[in-house]
């Protein structure tokens, strides 16, 4: 038997746009078409159904509405756990949006929901199916899987030195021993995909904000048989980056050669002197309707490297990078402590801050 194992949908993130859920409803049509040419018509979603934890407006309702009723409609059977965007309190699993709106009594009958820890049989193999684990569960969850004899678990952990992010190790949560005894562990939670050793992050499955412009998007698929694992990737890749230089040929990529509709453009200008060609240049791009178009200059000073040259990785300019060159830019012999410091602080003051 194959499984699609899928991780955090994230419905609602930028509640007021709708470029976002165009984009999540083309991929979930392109992931019910891959299950029905490839007869594969159960998925385990890792948590995170929707984005918002206290505030789900229509529109995301709407879109989730419109996933849900075709995965419905085309034969699909969809496990959920609860991850920590799905729930109200932060120490609790009390209240679910995934129970409340996807539970017993909705209208989706394909729709599974594990708010405990629970062992499901798929055609012979036990997979564990773990929440998120908090201050209220984590003893339960804990002696789960410490006494399980599954050999698959699935989950929405903080585990020890994957990539929260780009170029940052998260520190401060589980331990790889503590699934040692399982031969395959997907986990949602962590938005980039990411293995070692027997744990697979499975990532989101497509980009959410810029700071996944680097990030290879898409679903894994399980053999419970085998268990081997493959990553597909979603190629409706939607947060790009182009180039402009009129003082050196073959740097300039070339709009005609990108399909930028309903897409987020960042355009690094590094040279700009004629401003008609640059013009031009513009005009080709909003001919094709993206979401969004902005302009680096050259002269924008931060984010430039030693030779004075833009570094890209600064242009995504989400919060994370902005406290990592100021780390790096610091005369201190300790900055990868407290790079690694800040991101968890970050990471945690960005959860606590729906509770207020």
């Amino acid at each position: 038997m194959k499984i699609i194992i899928l991780g955090d949908c994230h419905f609602g993130v930028k509640q007021s746009s709708d470029i976002v859920a165009l984009h999540q409803r083309r991929f979930f049509d392109s992931l019910i078409d891959y299950g029905n040419k490839n007869n594969i018509k159960t998925i385990i979603q890792l948590g995170d159904i929707f984005d918002q934890r206290k505030n789900i407006n229509v529109k995301s309702l709407k879109t989730a509405y419109c996933v849900f009723s075709k995965l419905r409609d085309h034969g699909f059977t969809f496990h959920t756990l609860i991850g920590n965007h799905d729930i109200f309190y932060r120490d609790t699993l009390e209240i679910t949006s995934s129970e409340l709106l996807l539970g017993e009594e909705s209208n989706f009958e394909n729709i599974k929901v594990y708010k405990e820890p629970t062992t499901v049989d798929f055609d012979g193999c036990q997979i564990d199916l773990i929440p998120w684990i908090c201050s209220s569960n984590e003893e339960k969850c804990l002696s789960f899987i410490a006494n399980s004899k599954s050999p698959v678990c699935c989950g929405h952990f903080e585990i020890n030195t994957f990539p929260v992010l780009f170029r940052i190790e998260f520190h401060g949560g589980m331990e790889l021993q503590t699934f040692r005894k399982y031969k395959r562990v997907f986990s949602g939670h962590f938005h980039i995909p990411s293995q070692k050793d027997n744990i697979v992050y499975v990532g989101t499955p497509y980009q959410l904000t810029w700071a996944d412009v680097e990030s290879k998007n898409g679903f894994w698929v399980f053999d419970t048989e085998t268990f081997e694992c493959i990553q597909v990737l979603n190629d409706d890749v939607y947060y790009k980056i182009l180039r402009y230089n009129d003082k050196e040929k073959g740097v300039t990529t070339k709009p005609t050669e990108v399909n930028l509709k309903d897409c987020y453009v960042k355009i690094i200008a590094e040279n700009r002197t004629n401003q008609l060609l640059f013009n031009w240049y513009l005009n080709k791009i909003y001919e094709q309707n993206p979401a969004e178009v902005k302009i680096v200059d050259s002269d924008f000073q931060f984010g430039l490297d030693e030779i004075g040259n833009i570094d890209e990785t600064t242009l995504k300019l989400s919060t994370i990078d902005i406290i990592n060159q100021y780390v790096d830019s610091m005369e201190i012999g300790f900055k990868e402590p407290l790079r690694t410091f800040l991101a968890n602080l970050y990471t945690t003051a960005m959860t606590q801050s729906e509770e207020e």
